[in-house]
């Protein structure tokens, strides 16, 4: 749910008397969504002029990875049928989006689209595609066909035909990019935040102090808790934020790409990480996966910290895999 509408800039002092760091808050509509941009820097050119990095990084990649624009250099990958060349920072990107599908043995799938687009969600119009037409738009999804050649920087469908959406990491790796381009600014602390995906540095706001981050309940827009981060990132998914009904099957816009139905996954998931790219892309693929699965696959050292919320009845149930900093649960919620 899109929090706010954009808000003006402000530059807000932190230090006594006017003294000390001072922070440049900003809040736009990007991607899709509400993004809100806090540097912090000595002075106030300089918090400023990290902010409106932050704000031209994200646009940069905008530029690049939308869906959306037909100009976007993604979207001129897609239309070449069996791709080709791409630049640097597409090449990223798609090896993230790679690397992050192979981790989650596939719960995450950058090919995905067609099986989304056959739900009709995104025009407007959900419609139940039946069995024999799911199998045949199943046949061109699987990231195993998106072809990448480090050598010659090319990304390559096979067969041709496949299309690559990035809408479950985007936004992450632009939070990430974002908060590089306020580094080299010259913030000394930072956050960055659009619609659920989080990343901070600098220890916090005041410097002594943490970011503290909330989770959003999957009940209604207040919170179901909050946590401590000084620097890293976050991101948090469910299918409560959209849903859908056609031809008498209600479901959310989470797509199992194994089965390509609908997935009825955890009420929500919260996911820590060093990057919010790597955060963004676990939340999407846990926001699907069987529960047993995500134990087994959260095993491995250097995994992310999770945060996995199920119903029981009337109340909901926490689990907490990997490192993950504590809850402070909101009680004003049940």
């Amino acid at each position: 749910m899109r929090r706010a509408a954009f808000l003006a800039a402000a530059v807000v002092g932190l230090g006594a008397c006017g003294r000390g760091p001072v922070e440049y808050r900003t809040q736009r509509e990007a991607m899709g969504t509400t993004v809100t941009v806090r540097a912090v820097a000595a002075e106030e050119t300089t918090a400023r002029a990290a902010g409106e990095a932050a704000w031209e990084a994200i646009a940069q990649v905008e530029r690049l990875a939308s869906t959306y624009d037909p100009n976007s250099e993604l979207s001129r990958l897609n239309a070449s049928a069996e791709g080709g060349a791409v630049s640097e920072e597409l090449y990223e990107i798609l090896s993230l989006a790679y690397a992050a599908a192979a981790a989650t043995e596939g719960y995450f799938d950058p090919t995905v689209g067609p099986l989304v687009a056959a739900y009709g969600i995104k025009g407007g119009t959900p419609r139940w595609p039946d069995d024999d037409e799911l199998a045949a738009v199943r046949a061109g999804v699987g990231y195993e066909g998106l072809l990448l050649d480090e050598r010659d920087r090319t990304a390559r469908f096979a067969p041709p035909g496949r299309r690559v959406d990035l809408g479950g990491i985007a936004k992450g790796w632009a939070v990430d990019k974002a908060v590089a381009a306020m580094k080299a600014a010259g913030a000394e602390a930072g956050l960055v935040e659009a619609g659920g995906e989080v990343a901070c540095f600098g220890g916090g706001p005041r410097g002594e102090e943490r970011w503290r981050l909330g989770i959003q309940h999957p009940d209604g827009e207040g919170l179901y808790g909050w946590f401590e981060l000084a620097e890293g990132a976050s991101a948090t998914s469910g299918g409560y934020a959209q849903r859908f009904e056609a031809e008498g099957h209600e479901f959310s816009h989470l797509f199992d790409p194994h089965t390509g139905r609908p997935a009825e996954g955890p009420a929500g998931v919260t996911v820590v990480a060093a990057t919010c790219a790597e955060a963004d892309a676990w939340a999407t693929a846990l926001a699907v996966m069987p529960a047993a699965e995500a134990r087994r696959l959260l095993k491995p050292a250097g995994r992310p910290g999770v945060l996995i919320l199920t119903r029981d009845g009337e109340r909901l149930k926490a689990e907490t895999l990997g490192k993950m900093p504590k809850i402070e649960t909101v009680t004003a919620y049940r």
